[in-house]
């Protein structure tokens, strides 16, 4: 590996509005305000085995006996190098329910088709398996539930945006982003 440092790239600057009544995905940095999506110039991703990490966390709310399914990814420019798959939620209802998820994204292919291999972990008592409501009782899954996996290939030869996106099953879910870090060791 070459000498490199972790860096931050950037951070959220404030809380950002929850995405609420939608099926569609989403960017949770949209109603954040642009200034927290980092733009990658071209060929930024320049070794392989360089990592990018995600940390980011908010607030969640799910409705009663169907919640349906809530999938997170993140996205280089239109492309999802990293998606979750589909997060089954609780059956019970959550209203303000705090999530965290970490990311770690690894790459393995450079240039025009690169590709990261990434796994992450996402906490929240708003998952199956999370208790009922009571204070400090939360759910962790890894994701993927297939363990880590080669994400689809984006072109790192031109600059794009890095951004999560979240996508809900139904229309009931309300997620919002209050904290979020983009971080390399890219040099």
């Amino acid at each position: 590996m070459f000498n490199s440092w972790h860096q931050t790239l950037i951070t959220l600057q404030g809380n950002g509005t929850a995405v609420t009544g939608t099926t569609a995905a989403t960017s949770l940095l949209a109603t954040a305000g642009a200034g927290a999506r980092f733009l990658k110039p071209a060929n930024f991703f320049n070794n392989i085995g360089g990592k990018l990490r995600v940390s980011m966390g908010g607030i969640i709310t799910t409705i009663v006996t169907t919640p349906g399914n809530l999938t997170l990814a993140l996205r280089v420019g239109s492309v999802d190098v990293f998606n979750s798959g589909a997060i089954s939620l609780n059956v019970v209802a959550q209203t303000n329910a705090a999530w965290w998820l970490d990311l770690d994204l690894d790459l393995r292919v450079q240039g025009a088709a690169a590709q990261f291999r990434g796994i992450g972990r996402f906490y929240s008592r708003a998952v199956v398996g999370a208790a009922a409501v009571t204070v400090g009782t939360a759910g962790m899954i890894v994701l993927p539930d297939t363990g880590s996996a080669l994400g689809t290939a984006f072109d790192d030869t031109a600059s794009n945006y890095i951004e999560p996106f979240s996508t809900a099953s139904v229309t009931g879910t309300s997620i919002r982003l209050d904290s979020y870090e983009l971080t390399s060791n890219f040099v």
